[in-house]
């Protein structure tokens, strides 16, 4: 059972859509979310996950849907286009700063105005995860019109048998954004059901608490590259039950 089905639960979960176009968290959302030794790691972790994947399949043309300040635009390469877009004016001011390689514009996920079958590559992160079934959804139908025939999307998700027990020990009501949780057999039958086949699942922050703890330790000491490296070799001990995922699928 998903989180957002559980009866009783204090989830004080906000639009992902207002949240986000308050200035003070589009200007500090890479440093409040990336600068520490966890933040580090994982934004390199999907950096190299999807410029690996731009390499592998020759993507010419690329769409990152809900860029925010282009934490992920700015560090990728290899491609030939490449267009971002946001509805949050503040998030598309810094994006457009941090890179000049990106057309970027102020559009709805649910209504992306791009050519039918245009774009090579779509990748989404942290945004899709924040939205309710039926939101998903919409949002699915529009990446499908937009994406060539076998075309590629990159998507985040978190972990239910892990992330749930977090939370509840932590206390619902402190996560300011709503975040489906799912089984992973629910995550890839959703994507089914919306016309994407699942052609790879990695995991992301395998050994959570470990990694978390080498974090503040580092953090405390100001080494924060340093400890970022440190998790990245934590990570490589795999196991069943990560945070996160981030995954490949293919229309």
């Amino acid at each position: 059972m998903k989180i957002s089905e559980l009866k009783g639960q204090d989830i004080k979960a906000r639009r992902v859509d207002w949240y986000y176009k308050k200035r003070d968290v589009a200007e500090d959302y890479i440093k409040g979310r990336f600068s520490n030794p966890l933040g580090r790691y994982h934004h390199k972790k999907q950096i190299n996950f999807i410029n690996r994947i731009i390499k592998e399949y020759k993507i010419r043309r690329v769409l990152d849907l809900a860029c925010g300040p282009a934490r992920i635009g700015a560090d990728l390469k290899g491609f030939g286009e490449a267009y971002g877009v946001d509805a949050s004016n503040e998030m598309l001011n810094i994006a457009k700063k941090r890179t000049r390689k990106w057309k970027f514009f102020k559009r709805s996920a649910f209504n992306l105005k791009f050519k039918p079958e245009y774009f090579d590559l779509i990748v989404s992160l942290r945004f899709i995860r924040h939205l309710k079934k039926d939101r998903r959804c919409k949002v699915y139908k529009q990446i499908w019109k937009v994406l060539k025939k076998k075309g590629l999307f990159i998507l985040d998700a978190v972990n239910y048998d892990k992330d749930y027990y977090i939370r509840r020990r932590k206390g619902f009501h402190k996560y300011k954004v709503y975040d489906e949780l799912y089984k992973k057999s629910e995550l890839i039958k959703e994507l089914e059901e919306n016309g994407f086949k699942v052609i790879e699942i990695e995991n992301v922050f395998n050994n959570i608490y470990l990694s978390t703890a080498i974090s503040k330790i580092f953090f405390t000491l100001r080494l924060n590259e340093f400890g970022s490296k440190i998790i990245n070799l934590v990570d490589k001990i795999k196991t069943k039950n990560p945070l996160e995922w981030i995954v490949l699928c293919q229309k």
